[in-house]
């Protein structure tokens, strides 16, 4: 496990000249645009720590990236899946004026309007375009909730033949209310049976319901009790993350979901491990 970091500032600062010197001389690769100038480097490279105070000095940035070795992924049980693509937005968008995806396809009264929080859907989501490019292996989000995925007839079948702990609804127009054809809503119930352990994150708890709220920070890790059972292939974190108005639950996979995602070769779709101590 290595922490990757990858700086991106401005070459136009006094200091970015010692900064490419200074790569040039170890020969490490950077990208160079017109205005900025980015790079790739492992913390346990030896050239790490020398470059990361000249970057301190110019004021770049770093995004941090857990990389974690082949070896390592094997013996990892439990991951949080996210998905690159998605659908769009739920209908209706904001400026509707018979009220917004809320009012349609969850409960208005225990929303909160501050934080987003206690979103409990109760009638299906609704999507405008219908005409979905649906792949045969598919697998997909949707903008502003992170926790609700949609996969295709196939892959729900796959699914409820091999894993356990995830369901399937229907999927309806916005105009019309069909039904989509060929697209379903992944629905998972189980709640992860214990809380994890940040090595970073920021916490936020709503002035009006009181709900936490974790902001995950780049490079956190997540932790877990190692003598848990567990006998599910999808939970819920029962930590709540997002900032303003997104508030979403991890979803949480079996190693035994992974290792089906890639056999099958869903495209879309990042595992981040969730490591047992």
């Amino acid at each position: 496990m290595e922490n990757v970091y990858r700086y991106v500032f401005s070459k136009n600062k006094d200091l970015s000249r010692e900064l490419r010197n200074y790569l040039d001389s170890k020969r490490i690769k950077y990208k160079e645009g017109p205005i900025l100038l980015s790079f790739t480097i492992g913390q346990e490279n030896k050239n790490w720590e020398k470059i990361d105070n000249i970057v301190a000095r110019i004021n770049g940035s770093a995004e941090i990236e857990v990389v974690f070795s082949r070896e390592e992924l094997s013996k990892i049980d439990y991951f949080a899946l996210f998905t690159k693509k998605v659908l769009g937005y739920p209908q209706p968008e904001y400026d509707d004026p018979k009220g917004d995806f809320i009012d349609f396809s969850f409960d208005k009264e225990t929303w909160c309007s501050i934080c987003g929080s206690n979103r409990n859907q109760k009638s299906p989501i609704l999507l405008k375009k219908k005409d979905i490019p649906i792949d045969q292996f598919f697998f997909s989000g949707i903008h502003w909730i992170n926790d609700i995925k949609f996969v295709n007839d196939y892959t729900a079948s796959i699914i409820s033949r091999d894993l356990s702990g995830a369901s399937f609804s229907s999927v309806s127009y916005y105009k019309g209310r069909d039904k989509f054809e060929n697209l379903l809503q992944l629905n998972i119930k189980n709640l992860f049976p214990a809380r994890f352990k940040f090595d970073k994150a920021k916490e936020y708890i709503c002035p009006n319901c009181q709900t936490k709220k974790y902001i995950s920070l780049m490079g956190t890790n997540y932790y877990y009790p190692k003598e848990l059972k567990l006998d599910k292939d999808f939970y819920l974190s029962e930590e709540i993350f997002g900032e303003g108005l997104f508030s979403d639950r991890f979803i949480i996979v079996s190693r035994k979901m992974k290792e089906l995602v890639e056999s099958y070769k869903f495209r879309h779709i990042i595992f981040r491990p969730i490591l047992a101590e």
